[in-house]
């Protein structure tokens, strides 16, 4: 995008990058235990790792479409699990589950679980019954993975390169 003087433009903002930035930092907000009462609400009504839930409207489904774009540049430190997908937020190495195990993705019929909800036993839940020898290698991988961490009280905490000191997602540096 170029919109700064000194690349030879007007400096004028790119309306489309500059909506996409800030409906991002609303889910950031979402995700970073914001305790204002927009966000309280949207957690008494949804499930913030998928935002899925009694949430209408062109914004959400917007916000939704967003989601892998603000997973790819956070990650999770998870705590309680409640706030961050199993499978597409990266919370364990550098790599999403879901890029880490793709043939086990293929055997699930219920891809949007939160970490909580995989350790709480819907992970086998979410599997088909019949699986691909390699789908068995990779869940037998997965569980051992599982085994050397646990959910535990407290709040997940992304992280990200782009975020300030304070904790906000830096928008600026996003739209750059």
């Amino acid at each position: 995008v170029c919109d700064t003087k000194d690349m030879g433009s007007l400096g004028l903002k790119v309306l489309g990058v500059q909506n996409t930035c800030l409906l991002i930092k609303m889910t950031h907000r979402l995700h970073s235990n914001n305790t204002s009462a927009w966000a309280r609400w949207v957690q008494q009504n949804a499930c913030i790792a998928s935002l899925t839930g009694n949430l209408h409207g062109n914004h959400w489904e917007t916000m939704r479409a967003l989601l892998p774009l603000y997973r790819a540049i956070t990650t999770v430190m998870v705590a309680d699990g409640t706030t961050a997908s199993f499978r597409f937020d990266v919370w364990e190495e550098q790599d999403c589950m879901a890029e880490r195990f793709p043939e086990l993705l293929s055997h699930c019929t219920a891809k949007e679980l939160t970490v909580k909800q995989a350790y709480d036993g819907g992970l086998q839940q979410s599997m088909t019954a019949r699986r691909s020898a390699e789908a068995t290698a990779q869940l037998t991988q997965v569980s051992q993975i599982m085994a050397q961490h646990s959910v535990v009280t407290g709040k997940d905490r992304r992280s990200s390169p782009m975020l300030k000191a304070n904790g906000e997602l830096n928008t600026a540096m996003l739209y750059r």
